[in-house]
Formats: structure tokens, C-alpha cells, sequence
């Protein structure tokens, strides 16, 4: 094999290895749940600035983040996948049991970097996308409300 495709298949490698790093370190794994500084409602400004949290050059409209062990998230992909998503051509896997969670909501009238949100914490079932063996990504099947800007939070 030449140097050059076993760098390609490395190369590969990495990637598919990002992307699951990104879900668990970075994007949506927070467990315990972390507490953030100064008032309770908070926690989704902070987190999203901690986490570093893609913008792309407007506020993320929605984001969640799972309280869960990294073990029973990872165990999700064990579920037999079922179709997922407008086109019903994804598949998902979706945890047979509710799991605590907190969805962030972007308030209308902010730009990065003074991104403001609402948070709303819970416990739904989740659904996520894998590929070998591993959560690349988070399905949220949430509908945004109308969060207008607000000194209130």
C-alpha cells in the first residue's frame, strides 16, 4: 500500500474521529450539568460561550444540551436505528427512556458574539445519528417559539 493512501485512510480516521469528539466533548454532552455563573437562568449564555458552540455568523437558533453518562448516550447507538426527519431517509437512533436535557433558545435582535438565550430544562426521549458505533450527531425535533428580545430572562 503506498504512503499515500495509508495517509488518506488515516486522514479518514481523524475525521470520523472529530466528529464524535465534537458531540461528546464540545457540542451537546454535559453531565453532570454544570453550574453556571451568576443567576439560575444563565446556564445556556455561559455554556454556549464555554463550549464554543458554532455561530456561523448568526446566533444557533436552538441548541441541547444531553445530562447524561457517556455511556448510557453511547449505548443509544446499540438501538436498532428507525427512519428520522422530514425525508424519512435518515436513520436514528432514539433512547427508549426520557433523558434529562436543556434546550437553549436564541433570542431575537442578538449577534455573535453577544448571543443571548432562553433555556428550557427537561426530560423527552432523544434522538441521535451514528456512524460506527458512535453519536455524530443530535436530532432535535424541537419547534422554535418566538423569542423576542427581552431584558427578561
Amino acid at each position: 500500500m503506498s504512503y499515500a493512501v495509508m495517509f488518506l485512510l488515516l486522514l479518514l480516521d481523524l475525521i470520523k474521529f472529530s466528529y464524535a469528539q465534537t458531540f461528546w466533548t464540545l457540542l451537546h454532552i454535559d453531565y453532570p450539568k454544570s453550574d453556571a455563573p451568576g443567576s439560575s437562568n444563565q446556564y445556556c449564555n455561559v455554556m454556549i460561550g464555554w463550549r464554543k458552540v458554532p455561530m456561523f455568523g448568526a446566533c444557533k437558533p436552538v441548541h441541547t444540551f444531553i445530562h447524561e453518562n457517556t455511556t448510557s448516550i453511547a449505548n443509544l447507538c446499540s438501538i436498532p436505528p428507525k427512519p428520522c426527519g422530514k425525508s424519512q431517509v435518515q436513520l436514528c437512533h432514539e433512547s427508549p427512556s426520557p433523558i434529562n436535557v436543556t434546550d437553549c433558545f436564541a433570542k431575537s435582535g442578538f449577534r455573535p458574539p453577544t448571543c443571548q438565550y432562553l433555556e428550557n430544562s427537561e426530560s423527552r426521549k432523544i434522538q441521535v445519528i451514528c456512524k460506527d458505533g458512535q453519536p455524530i450527531f443530535l436530532k432535535n425535533k424541537l419547534i422554535l417559539p418566538q423569542v423576542e428580545n427581552s431584558t427578561q430572562t
